[in-house]
């Protein structure tokens, strides 16, 4: 009987030891399983930040201002030339509509603020104009849009 209970008791502490070592294998893997779970939680977190955070831009000013002086001698000349051709009033309002979209949608630098300022303006009071069949002003808006494109060039 001593022999069968040292038996059990043998069993029973093999039992105990196994159910140890599972129990100790499963927190292994709990404990991996969750920090792989946070270090990519970490990780999304950093990219997230760093999406957030402003990029510095280096850009050279020489480079937009040449950029900026070509586009908008392009706009305006293409734009000058178009009103000389006898076009029919929507489409000279079309135009103008077109070239201020296209003016509004240039990188101005600060040297160039004033003039494409009142480039837009005149373009505007231009689409007015066209809207009404206002010689006058059409004359008027057209002359100073030509004055500032010699002015711009002469820069």
């Amino acid at each position: 009987m001593k022999e069968i209970n040292k038996t059990i008791n043998n069993s029973i502490a093999q039992q105990i030891v196994l159910a140890v070592i599972v129990i100790f294998i499963f927190l292994a893997g709990l404990v991996t399983l969750l920090g792989r779970y946070y270090q990519s939680v970490e990780e999304v977190d950093h990219q997230i930040v760093q999406s957030m955070q402003p990029v510095a831009s280096t850009v050279d000013a020489d480079k937009l201002t040449a950029t900026y002086q070509s586009q908008y001698r392009g706009l305006i000349g293409d734009y000058l030339g178009r009103l000389d051709q006898d076009l029919g009033g929507e489409e000279l309002l079309s135009a103008t509509r077109q070239t201020k979209q296209s003016l509004l949608n240039l990188k101005v630098t600060a040297a160039f603020k004033d003039t494409h300022l009142a480039t837009v303006l005149l373009l505007d009071n231009l689409e007015a104009a066209f809207g009404q069949a206002d010689n006058k002003v059409i004359q008027t808006d057209v002359s100073q849009l030509e004055q500032l494109l010699d002015n711009f060039s002469a820069n």
